[in-house]
């Protein structure tokens, strides 16, 4: 809270002991967190149209109550994750077990160029790490077990348009979908892209993401990253405004059928790369990041709550 006033109170010209008692009233009132105040621009926003922005803490809620926590696991966890979506994942993976011997690593390492190794249960890029020499077999080997890394996938890579923003990283779509009593919607969309020589395009590694309209599947807004997130090398402004994104319909498609293999979870944010051959799934996140999904509002616009709650009353209770 205190760098999100002294930011905030030398960006508007204002009082820092205003911006921090400001920033503590909307969290008590809206359930914005100190960082959504300022990506929101909450200190500008009148109060009715603060109600129509999705918050963290509002956002919470509906996770609760629409994504059980029976069966939120399989989100959790990315060896789950990719057997219950390996349709649809586009790639080969492995599962490092107890039984997995360092033979059956070396005959699936064998198959590729390079390979992602990963921790089942990291977040936000974490826990991940990129394998592009695998000349030396039992040198791959040693490093995915010292760093005890459990999963192991073939690389792939974006189709050239996508991979042309960001070559070092690779560039998802986040949409975030509801489903549940014979509807599917989509309620957001955005393609994200990392800082220049990153290997992720997470907004916590300086990553940066531009909104996509839902209906023509092209960039409708300049890139925007988190301000407290910001890398020397971050993205910031880039505009590509208009760019299609390749294979959308199919995307969409696509998501319309795995939201099914999990019914329970109503509320969905994918992360999807466009590879050259068509989308494929990088993973599913049952509770996601609820600033994102504003970034671009302009002061007057209103935001997206109202379209989740529509969307939301159409599941069973």
């Amino acid at each position: 809270m205190l760098q999100v006033s002294k930011t905030l109170a030398s960006e508007y010209n204002k009082n820092r002991i205003f911006v921090a008692i400001d920033a503590l009233w909307n969290l008590f009132m809206y359930g914005t967190s100190f960082t959504e105040y300022q990506a929101l621009n909450f200190l500008n926003r009148t109060r009715e149209n603060k109600k129509s922005f999705v918050t963290v803490a509002w956002l919470l809620e509906q996770i609760k109550e629409y994504n059980p926590e029976l069966y939120r696991e399989v989100f959790h966890d990315k060896c789950q994750f990719d057997n219950r979506f390996k349709d649809y994942i586009g790639r080969g993976f492995i599962e490092v077990t107890a039984g997995t011997t360092d033979e059956d690593i070396k005959a699936f390492l064998a198959k590729y160029d390079s390979v992602v190794i990963k921790g089942s249960h990291g977040c936000s890029g974490k826990d991940v790490r990129v394998l592009n020499d695998l000349s030396d077999l039992n040198a791959a080997v040693e490093i995915i077990r010292t760093g005890n890394y459990n999963l192991i996938e073939q690389k792939i890579v974006n189709i050239d348009s996508l991979r042309a923003l960001n070559p070092s990283s690779l560039n998802t779509c986040r949409i975030v979908t509801c489903h549940g009593g014979g509807h599917f919607e989509v309620l957001f969309a955005c393609l994200r892209i990392g800082s220049k020589g990153a290997l992720i395009d997470n907004a916590t590694q300086g990553g940066t993401a531009a909104r996509i309209d839902i209906e023509t599947g092209r960039i409708s807004s300049l890139f925007k990253g988190n301000a407290f997130r910001v890398i020397a090398n971050s993205q910031i402004g880039r505009n590509e405004i208009g760019l299609q994104i390749p294979y959308w319909n199919e995307t969409l498609a696509m998501l319309k059928e795995a939201s099914l293999l999990v019914p329970e979870i109503h509320l969905v944010g994918w992360d999807v790369a466009i590879t050259p051959t068509g989308p494929a799934l990088i993973e599913g996140n049952e509770s996601f990041d609820s600033a994102i999904l504003q970034y671009w509002q302009t002061a007057e616009e209103e935001g997206i709550k109202p379209k989740f709650m529509k969307a939301l009353q159409s599941i069973p209770k």
